[in-house]
């Protein structure tokens, strides 16, 4: 069985990401398609990535495709077709095409064009928003 860690660096602020970069395998470059501040940024990350780890595969990831409203369409996203880059877009609200940026850097990885993952989906995260979930979870931290 192939593991491997995930480091979400969105809100590290410019310049603290290469910190991060180091020795890793792949990147996911994912933006906001309801925001064109986030869409620019997308050549930044990718060259700052790219001087780290020239060698990692690199995917771009538009997210948010089930938001409509002030949508970035598909044919805007020019730069990771201009750069050879693999292009998703995906919904992390409902799942829609989530594995696929994934299951594309661990075929490209392991070198197995027929890697599949199982079909056993991670827990869902606890929802904190409520007061009996938040108490539960301080219940269970004092414990351990």
């Amino acid at each position: 069985m192939n593991y491997c860690t995930v480091w979400d660096c969105a809100g590290c602020g410019k310049g603290v990401g290469p910190l991060y970069y180091v020795n890793a395998s792949a990147c996911i470059i994912m933006f906001d398609l309801g925001s064109r501040t986030s869409h620019k940024d997308v050549p930044y990350w990718y060259k700052e990535f790219e001087r780290v780890c020239p060698e990692a595969p690199v995917v771009v990831v538009g997210n948010k495709i089930d938001d409509k409203e002030g949508r970035i369409k598909k044919e805007m996203v020019r730069y990771p077709r201009k750069m050879g880059l693999p292009y998703y877009e995906t919904s992390n609200k409902t799942g829609e095409n989530i594995t696929k940026p994934f299951l594309f850097l661990a075929r490209t990885l392991i070198g197995d064009r027929s890697l599949n993952f199982v079909n056993r989906l991670a827990p869902q995260p606890l929802d904190l928003s409520s007061e009996e979930e938040d108490s539960s979870v301080r219940e269970k931290t004092d414990k351990t």
